[in-house]
């Protein structure tokens, strides 16, 4: 029996989460499958507790139900799917177990998990996100597998992080003529603070998002033809590729490249492995919401409301 608000809407039924760590996303369905309404909040990383989930949450779906022309509509009516930031650990996993909300129904997976449903509709398939870090995720016969995301310092190999920690250290080569200086070397030395010093105080807190602000300056360089953008972005071409074969390898017949940094590196990709790589056929909201239809979560908390 379909189900009407008091407005004459269909009511909803799965409201889709994507939880990121800059923004929170939601997409209201009912329960047919059409969409009713989508809204945007601040961060929802899991890390960041709780509270600060539920409330990035809340405010989204907020935003959808007044989208779709719903007042008080009962949250306890709705079940929650939602791909979380940061959902990696033991400990967050129980944070997510034991927090209470409104709803009738939270499942969860991490964010990689609900990206890689939406390319790939729900079935088998791989996914390399390249932004700030980096990570491959992969789902074959109903069962998650990743590489590769573990910070910027041992790992995330073809991420904006690691592009600009070797852009600070080559600029810092050249501004003590270790190696010689260039018209991009500089640029960086001067968002750098102009001086070894100043850079030195720079990274001792600079964050993996600090350090991968520094990719769009070598981008421009690299249009201008600068010898040391060029390098180092044929370097994370090298890293990223050696990423998209490693899914290759577990017999990954569909991979999609996703994150800030795919389109802008693609061109420095060699040919064949470009050839590997196909669109994604949709978003981690997409994603989330076949996570629901496939019961594919990693997470399930059944209406520990407040």
């Amino acid at each position: 029996m379909v189900t009407m608000t008091d407005t004459g809407t269909q009511a909803p039924a799965l409201l889709a989460a994507d939880c990121g760590g800059t923004t929170c996303r939601v997409a209201l369905f009912d329960a047919g499958g059409a969409l009713l309404g989508t809204g945007i909040s601040g961060p929802a990383n899991i890390t960041l507790g709780g509270p600060a989930l539920m409330q990035s949450l809340m405010s989204a779906t907020g935003t959808a139900l007044k989208q779709a022309g719903i007042k008080d509509y009962p949250l306890e009516n709705l079940a929650l799917s939602a791909g979380i930031a940061g959902l990696v650990t033991d400990a967050a996993r129980t944070t997510l177990r034991d927090l209470s909300h409104p709803f009738r129904h939270l499942v969860a997976h991490t964010d990689a998990a609900t990206a890689l449903l939406g390319a790939h509709d729900g079935g088998d398939g791989a996914i390399l996100i390249t932004g700030t870090g980096s990570c491959g995720f992969g789902l074959q016969e109903g069962a998650f597998f990743s590489i590769g995301g573990w910070g910027p310092k041992i790992s995330d190999q073809g991420s904006g992080a690691r592009l600009g920690m070797s852009a600070a250290r080559r600029a810092l080569k050249g501004a003590e003529d270790i190696m010689p200086a260039t018209p991009y070397t500089r640029a960086v030395m001067a968002e750098l603070g102009g001086s070894a010093e100043a850079a030195y105080l720079w990274a001792e807190t600079a964050t993996p998002a600090d350090f991968a602000a520094l990719a769009p300056l070598t981008f421009d360089f690299a249009r201008r033809r600068d010898v040391v953008a060029l390098t180092l972005l044929g370097q994370i071409a090298d890293d990223i590729e050696q990423m998209i074969e490693a899914l290759k390898s577990r017999s990954c017949q569909r991979i999609s490249h996703l994150g800030g940094l795919a389109a802008p590196i693609a061109p420095f990709l060699s040919a064949e492995v470009r050839a590997l790589l196909s669109p994604p056929m949709g978003d981690a909201l997409q994603g989330a919401k076949r996570m629901y239809e496939n019961r594919l979560w990693d997470v399930e908390n059944i209406r520990n409301a407040p």
